[in-house]
């Protein structure tokens, strides 16, 4: 019984943390920077080897979108599905500090605008994954272990019983 209770205090446990991580899931994403395509990354850095690139993504619907890029900060409308264009921009060569902001959500970049992707990859431009995946592992193989076990137990306590009740 002490092991059922354990088991279900542990899912328990993981379906908050699921469904909190669910529930902070932001909405803002940048899924274009002229023709490149972010696929929904949220690298540190961008290169675009042209100049002057159209900014599009995704928000709440109807949401205020701020893009403030350097200095300067400029404020699009979502439309009814959540998408969102700024743009195109006056960016010339070199790199500039994007920030686009909605809904207190915030997503902040550098953009090279007029470069190549460099052949070695810098680190700070790998997305960071979080530890947050690895509580999500830890998490899933203790219930699994729990749920194995009360599993064990109570094959073993229902094998007793038939015995017991065999033996009369």
């Amino acid at each position: 019984m002490l092991m059922l209770k354990k088991a279900l205090f542990l899912l328990t446990l993981f379906l908050v943390l699921v469904l909190s991580v669910s529930v902070r899931a932001g909405t803002l994403q940048l899924t274009n920077i002229g023709t490149v395509v972010t696929g929904g990354k949220m690298y540190t850095e961008w290169w675009y080897t042209n100049v002057n690139p159209r900014l599009v993504g995704q928000a709440s619907p109807d949401a205020e979108v701020v893009v403030k890029i350097g200095d300067n900060e400029d404020k699009v409308n979502a439309d009814g599905s959540g998408i969102w264009s700024f743009g195109p921009t006056t960016l010339d060569v070199g790199d500039h500090n994007v920030s686009i902001t909605s809904g207190g959500e915030n997503y902040a970049f550098v953009l090279h605008v007029g470069s190549d992707v460099p052949t070695q990859e810098s680190t700070d431009s790998v997305p960071v994954t979080g530890s947050n995946q690895i509580a999500y592992l830890v998490a899933i193989s203790v219930l699994t272990s729990f749920a194995y076990l009360y599993h064990i137990k109570s094959k073993k306590l229902l094998l007793k019983s038939f015995e017991k009740s065999a033996i009369k």
